[in-house]
């Protein structure tokens, strides 16, 4: 130990001298301690930069995740791919599909169900994986009641069917017109409800839904505080009473996180019967300033397809868009059914 700690101390004296000679010092400092060149040399080169790893000096870093998104200011992160609640997981009679569908999402990292009490078997199907799995998911439901009892009472029956103590985000479901938001918004009215729940804190969040119009969900946030808003986006939806005209910029304005729904309008838009591919459609509405595009699903290779479509989204640009609602324009009335049906 003694002798190896004074050959340090001489090579670093002799290293301290040969080194104000230049490169005569080193050729004499090699010569006089030979070992250690040869140690030098096995010292492997450094690795050259990888180009795909190294900030660009042209912009901003394009962000490494763009699998999840943050629900407006709720601090929530969510997946882009959204499972819907329809599908598959509303049919009472495939349940073990619905429950091997929802497990295998999970696997695949989507992290954000949305349902209803009106989706068929959807909730009690969805409870039996939250039995094991709730702290996997941001789970989202929904009042169809506009009075504070009836929403209450609602409430109490989605808690038993998700098998859950809370709910992340509680909605009002399918708001039709100004009429139908004055009697949620009443002294005995849904939001009351969905207020004390959420300071309960059995409801994280509240949130509201329509489809039909985007005028009542405007009035909806001048009137009171929403942290999510569901509305349907897709090539079509913008040729008859616009939610991304006419709503989407001002529920950015009132820092409400947005959800897209009716991404291929039921499968009208979609391929053999649509125009587009599901590559497509999703491109369009994630390229929009969505937290997550909520999607319902019949089988586990949809879920596969729509997964990986969004964990490799190339979003479009404002050209790339309107092309692909103008390609929609001829189909616009069969696509925008739910606006005047529903």
């Amino acid at each position: 130990m003694q002798t190896s700690r004074r050959r340090f101390l001489k090579m670093g004296l002799f290293a301290l001298g040969f080194l104000l000679l230049g490169s005569a010092g080193k050729y004499l400092f090699n010569l006089f301690f030979p070992e250690a060149a040869e140690e030098d040399e096995k010292k492997p080169e450094p690795r050259p930069k990888d180009p795909s790893t190294t900030p660009r000096d042209d912009g901003p870093d394009e962000p490494e995740d763009k699998w999840t998104r943050p629900l407006g200011q709720t601090g929530a992160e969510v997946s882009i791919f959204g499972l819907g609640g329809g599908g598959v997981l509303a049919r009472a009679d495939r349940k073990n599909e619905a429950v091997e569908l929802l497990q295998e999402a999970l696997d695949l990292g989507v992290n954000y169900i949305d349902t209803a009490p009106t989706y068929g078997s959807s909730e009690q199907h969805i409870g039996e994986v939250m039995k094991t799995r709730r702290n996997e998911v941001f789970l989202a439901t929904k009042t169809l009641d506009r009075s504070y009892d009836g929403t209450m009472e609602l409430f109490e029956t989605s808690l038993r069917a998700l098998q859950t103590d809370y709910i992340d985000l509680y909605q009002l479901h399918g708001i039709k017109d100004v009429e139908d938001a004055e009697q949620a918004l009443g002294s005995d009215g849904a939001l009351r409800a969905m207020k004390q729940l959420k300071n309960e804190g059995v409801v994280r969040f509240i949130g509201v839904t329509g489809h039909r119009d985007p005028e009542p969900l405007c009035f909806l946030l001048e009137k009171a505080t929403f942290d999510a808003a569901l509305i349907p986006l897709n090539p079509a939806e913008v040729h008859f009473r616009s939610f991304k005209k006419q709503f989407v910029d001002f529920a950015l304005e009132c820092d409400v996180g947005i959800i897209a729904m009716k991404t291929t309008a039921y499968g009208r838009l979609v391929e053999p019967e649509g125009p587009f591919s599901m590559q497509k459609l999703l491109e369009y509405t994630c390229s929009l300033p969505i937290s997550t595009a909520v999607v319902g699903l019949s089988s586990s290779e949809q879920l596969h397809e729509n997964v990986q479509i969004c964990r490799e989204l190339d979003t479009l640009s404002e050209e790339e868009m309107q092309k692909l609602e103008q390609k929609a324009a001829a189909s616009h009335q069969h696509a925008n059914f739910f606006k005047t049906e529903w």
